[in-house]
């Protein structure tokens, strides 16, 4: 009886650390994300001189990040990522055409947005697209054949218009944007594709600098309405769309 009970504890115990285990490696990836995105929003607030990025909640420490989100409720750690990144989408609007001024300001920053028609017809369809990973974006752009923006952004509408101007591949970023090229990957592998579309919450569309890439097959045509965006893009400059243009 004692042999038993004695097995009981230690299973008991076994199983215990277990799952106290799973729970601390979770919430240590959790808290890696974390620091990482931290890290990169401050950064990205640097880079545009914007006059509140200061520490300790702005910091490139990414140590500090990872120990302050073990210790915090999980809660809390969301709400300060939210608060942090509603600052970057406030003040980084689309286009800091005061960007070299040296002021901290954040400039004068405006946007023109191409407009969005619901245009019916015949399109191409995307058939059997295959997710390639997350890729490493710059200034001279991984996919350099085409790009465009739009406020209802899906990986759909993005890979239809890389399909249609003949490209192989789509790439979505920082939510809203597209970019079509034959190649890829130039800058390496990229962990930050973590931003959902615009235009379909559920999706995922890129990051900061990152594209979610797509390998387009062939489509084919079905009749039914689309959005297609008319018009030119002029002066966006978001932390990796700079000076997007369509054709």
């Amino acid at each position: 009886m004692k042999k038993t009970i004695g097995t009981i504890m230690i299973l008991f115990f076994v199983l215990c650390v277990g799952v106290s285990s799973g729970l601390a490696n979770t919430k240590e990836q959790f808290c890696k994300t974390y620091a990482d995105k931290a890290v990169y929003q401050y950064n990205l607030g640097k880079q545009y001189n914007l006059p509140g990025i200061v520490p300790p909640a702005w910091s490139n420490d990414r140590n500090g990040h990872y120990n302050w989100c073990m210790m915090a409720p999980e809660k809390i750690v969301n709400s300060e990522n939210a608060r942090r990144q509603a600052y970057l989408d406030k003040n980084i609007t689309q286009s800091n055409q005061d960007k070299g001024s040296t002021n901290g300001a954040a400039g004068n920053l405006t946007v023109f947005l191409p407009k969005m028609a619901l245009v019916t017809g015949t399109v191409i369809g995307v058939s059997n697209p295959s997710y390639l990973g997350c890729f490493k974006d710059q200034k001279n752009r991984d996919l350099t054949g085409f790009s465009f923006n739009a406020p209802n952004m899906t990986k759909e509408l993005c890979m239809t218009k890389c399909r249609q101007k003949g490209f192989q591949y789509a790439g979505l970023q920082y939510s809203r944007y597209c970019f079509c090229g034959d190649t890829y990957g130039k800058s390496g592998k990229a962990y930050n594709c973590n931003m959902p579309c615009a235009g379909h919450k559920s999706e995922t569309c890129g990051g900061g600098w990152a594209n979610s890439v797509y390998r387009i097959s062939k489509g084919t045509k079905t009749a039914g309405p689309t959005l297609a965006t008319l018009g030119t893009v002029a002066g966006v400059d978001l932390p990796g769309h700079s000076s997007l243009t369509t054709r």
